[in-house]
């Protein structure tokens, strides 16, 4: 049956995406205007609700007309950096260090039915993933990151003091465990990807989307490559203090320089990032 299973999850993805409409953006830039406005009403809830938006998209595909050089990319360096930024973030959060060790921690902690407990750990996994998915437009998206940096650093302080002097105490490395994983999927799991799609302006999005993507799963091998080494070298404590740093980098640069994007248009936030304040009014996408 675990065979099976990622079989029918395929199967189910499979037919569950032959609903998905077409991009109203790729439509627009096929030149397929009529479409593009039928696709974006369906997203939307009817054609009430498209008419300022519908304008920013085939503005956008004129703006992003031909080819995309370093220049371009160049002059939108605050929305790479903060794109690139993230995805460094994630993936030095120590994240693949807690998947691929949880066994270790909770054998290391005296739990029984490690297995057990590592597969309760993914599906803790899910389930705040699809938690965070309506917070993102309640509470935001910079608020997210800032919760999930927040108690990730403590859950790596307190596998980090586990480690190093409570390894009599099983239930300090469970709840941190679950914390971490909980935390990751919250914020700093979905919710770069999803900004990569709206700091980047609409010249360079593909490009620049492509390069955070292949910047993201460098970092990822890097780390993978390199838990062991460092583990070797200072110990599990050591390596959640090295990855608590990096949380803690993370707090600092979200704070000071990741705007806010919930409710904001792509023109408003591409308008936002090319201003040298950081805070610019909130204008409504329906006015």
């Amino acid at each position: 049956w675990l065979a099976l299973t990622p079989v029918a999850l395929s199967v189910l993805l499979f037919s569950l995406g032959l609903f998905i409409p077409e991009s109203p953006r790729w439509l627009a830039w096929k030149q397929r205007p009529e479409a593009a406005k039928s696709a974006l009403a369906r997203l939307r809830g009817g054609a009430q609700h498209i008419g300022q938006e519908l304008e920013e998209i085939h503005a956008v595909v004129r703006q992003a007309g031909g080819k995309v050089s370093c220049g371009d990319m160049l002059t939108s360096q605050r929305a790479l950096l903060i794109g690139l930024t993230l995805m460094f973030i994630q993936q030095f959060s120590g994240v693949n260090a807690v998947i691929f060790f949880q066994d270790t921690i909770f054998m290391s902690a005296g739990l029984k039915n490690a297995d057990s407990l590592g597969f309760m750990v993914m599906v803790v996994q899910v389930l705040m993933t699809a938690v965070s998915i309506p917070l993102m437009d309640t509470a935001g998206r910079k608020f997210l990151l800032l919760t999930a940096c927040g108690g990730m650093l403590l859950c790596c302080l307190g596998l980090a003091c586990f480690f190093q002097f409570f390894q009599n105490k099983g239930w300090l490395a469970l709840v941190c465990s679950f914390g971490y994983i909980a935390f990751f999927s919250l914020g700093l799991g979905p919710v770069p990807w999803l900004m990569m799609g709206e700091v980047f302006p609409g010249k360079i999005r593909s490009s620049a989307s492509s390069l955070a993507a292949g910047f993201n799963w460098t970092c990822s091998f890097i780390t993978t490559e390199t838990v062991s080494g460092i583990r070797g070298l200072v110990g599990y404590s050591g390596v959640f203090v090295i990855y608590g740093a990096f949380l803690l980098f993370g707090l600092a640069f979200i704070a000071s320089l990741v705007p806010e994007t919930k409710g904001r248009s792509f023109a408003e936030i591409e308008a936002l990032l090319s201003r040298p304040r950081r805070d610019v009014p909130l204008i409504p996408m329906d006015s």
